[in-house]
């Protein structure tokens, strides 16, 4: 808390010297003598010195925006070059899930194969788990054409 306040006094102090440099100043004369002061004179003369006008910054110039022709060009270009970012990651889900459902079918195949004691439940685990696969695949992936 200390160091905070120690680095705002520095600039404080600064804006409170630059204050007073901004003020008027006025030319006097009194009794041939030449006086300066920050308040007019009696006789209503005008400030010897005023303080300058602040300086106008000018506001920023936007670019002007490009033409439609080439804003609407540049995607149609990129579409004919190859799939899009959305058509491969689609593809990548499908491939990934056709294969989830043909481990699936394979562990069912070889659940079938088992002896029939230890088959009961593992089969129709297998079974669930091939159904299920299947219908994400059904439900996530078009059907091919």
């Amino acid at each position: 808390m200390i160091a905070c306040l120690r680095f705002l006094l520095i600039p404080l102090a600064l804006c409170a010297v630059a204050l007073p440099c901004r003020a008027a100043l006025y030319k006097c004369t009194e009794g041939g003598a030449t006086v300066y002061a920050d308040q007019p004179c009696s006789a209503a003369q005008a400030p010897a010195i005023t303080p300058a006008p602040l300086p106008v910054v000018p506001a920023l110039k936007t670019p002007p925006a490009p033409p439609r022709a080439k804003a609407e060009a540049a995607p149609a270009t990129r579409r004919d070059t190859g799939p899009s970012r959305a058509e491969a990651a689609a593809k990548k889900k499908c491939d990934k899930l056709a294969l989830r459902r043909r481990w699936a079918e394979q562990d069912l195949q070889e659940t079938r194969s088992q002896p029939l004691r230890a088959q009961d439940k593992q089969l129709e685990n297998a079974r669930r788990k091939a159904r299920r696969a299947d219908e994400q695949y059904r439900l996530e992936c078009p059907a091919p054409a």
